[in-house]
């Protein structure tokens, strides 16, 4: 999923199959505890006022507050998700 040098940076990009496995990752994302921390989400290629139909093409996620230490293989894991496509931390 990641790259075999993953240095966590407190971020993660993660690529999806499609729309709606993104939109549900990023619901996952909003609500995770790891550890002592939170971590947040966002669309990686989120536009101010872009029309609804373009963001529905929108697959890339932009997850952040990661816990130091944290691999893409672990973030995969965490989320539990098949649609899962690229991870970089």
């Amino acid at each position: 999923m990641g790259d075999a040098t993953d240095k966590n940076r407190g971020f993660a990009f993660i690529d999806f199959d499609d729309y709606e496995s993104a939109k549900k990752g990023m619901d996952l994302i909003g609500g995770m505890k790891i550890g002592s921390r939170f971590l947040t989400s966002d669309w990686a290629e989120k536009e101010p006022e872009i029309d609804e139909s373009i963001m529905k093409n929108v697959k890339k996620l932009y997850a952040r507050n990661l816990p130091p230490g944290t691999t893409s293989h672990q973030l995969t894991q965490w989320m539990e998700c098949d649609k899962i496509t690229h991870v970089k931390v």
